[in-house]
């Protein structure tokens, strides 16, 4: 046992090696958006309740305000999966759930974004 104590400085350096190549890490928190599913996306104040109870949204306004939700965050989401490669610079979340940003990753082998760095 005390070999291994005294072999724990090799073994530490050698097992932090492969963090030596790593570029940059980046994280992204993506919470604020409401799209982990919560109750919070479906639920609104009662309009002329007096009391601030919560009642479930019937189906159109839930359309309607996912519509709204996803142009507003389109975008960022846009640009969130560009960075980490999903779709190349002139694709989008569209692309990437109909199957064609995954062509051209089959046909170039990587994403146009991750080419150019």
């Amino acid at each position: 046992k005390l070999k291994i104590v005294d072999q724990l400085p090799d073994i530490i350096s050698e097992s932090v090696k492969p963090m030596q190549n790593i570029k940059d890490i980046k994280i992204i928190d993506v919470n604020g958006l409401a799209i982990d599913g919560s109750k919070r996306i479906d639920t609104a104040k009662s309009e002329g309740s007096t009391n601030g109870d919560v009642q479930e949204r019937d189906l159109v306004d839930r359309a309607v305000t996912g519509a709204l939700r996803y142009r507003a965050q389109a975008p960022v989401l846009d640009s969130l999966l560009k960075e980490v490669g999903l779709i190349s610079g002139d694709e989008s979340l569209e692309d990437l759930a109909t199957g064609k940003s995954f062509e051209t990753l089959k046909k170039t082998g990587t994403s146009k974004n991750k080419s150019e760095d």
